[in-house]
């Protein structure tokens, strides 16, 4: 039986990456930082050495030298190491596709550049799935619709801008590419977009009528911006689709 390693267990992604591990037959581990201290290198190799799993997904916040660890690690030891960027690493508009330079300027930006550049450099057989907002199926957890939730909790309305085409997807639509991307496809760089052509706006409105909710959306113009990913090899089901079911 095949074996994973899952890093950010509590955050929002990997719980549904671990379930599509289970559904395609791969039992998903959960790397605890409280047991598995991520600065200590002859206890991470001890943890990795005794699991010997066959794929490690990195989805969790932590240092740059933890990503570069595990990374070159992964590559000695032939083991698919999986790395979730993020849309953010670009600045300007796109579409973006994977020749796309990184741009971006802001802090969490060039964490994720530097992790990618790191991973590439200790190993070239690694994914890197670079990833736009979240959609959960709950208001509980940390994706978009908690945020409009909140923001609205807290404003009292919700500023939605009609010019901002934002890079986002379903998060059981990503978890589901990422584990068939590890699976099935050859390492390299890819883009996991679930926004055809909606605007922030017109986003908003969709979850406001699918939930019933009254947030009293107030239409704006700025940003005016394309954030969104290009990859013509993955094929999700769009957000828009999922609304209007």
């Amino acid at each position: 039986m095949k074996k994973a390693i899952i890093t950010g267990l509590n955050g929002t992604i990997a719980p549904y990456v671990k379930k599509e591990l289970e559904i395609n037959g791969v039992t998903a581990f959960k790397w605890d930082r409280n047991a598995v201290n991520t600065s200590d290198e002859v206890g991470m190799t001890q943890f990795l050495e005794v699991l010997e799993p066959d794929y490690l997904f990195h989805l969790a916040l932590g240092s740059i030298e933890w990503t570069t660890f595990l990374a070159k690690y992964c590559f000695e030891h032939n083991i698919k190491f999986i790395f979730t960027s993020s849309e953010c690493i670009f600045s300007g508009d796109g579409p973006f596709d994977i020749t796309v330079e990184p741009n971006s300027t802001s802090d969490y930006g060039l964490y994720k550049i530097q992790c990618e550049k790191n991973i590439i450099k200790n190993n070239p057989k690694a994914y890197i799935i670079r990833l736009g907002w979240q959609i959960g199926d709950n208001f509980e957890m940390n994706n978009m619709l908690n945020f409009l939730e909140t923001t609205y909790h807290h404003m009292g309305y919700i500023e939605a801008s009609e010019n901002w085409l934002l890079s986002a997807c379903s998060i059981k639509e990503s978890a589901k590419w990422m584990v068939k991307i590890s699976l099935e496809m050859e390492p390299d760089i890819y883009h996991i977009e679930g926004n055809d052509h909606l605007s922030f706006y017109e986003m908003v409105k969709l979850i406001e009528e699918k939930y019933q909710k009254d947030w009293n959306v107030r239409k704006t113009c700025i940003p005016k911006r394309d954030n969104r990913l290009k990859d013509d090899r993955i094929n999700v089901i769009k957000v828009k689709e999922i609304f209007n079911q």
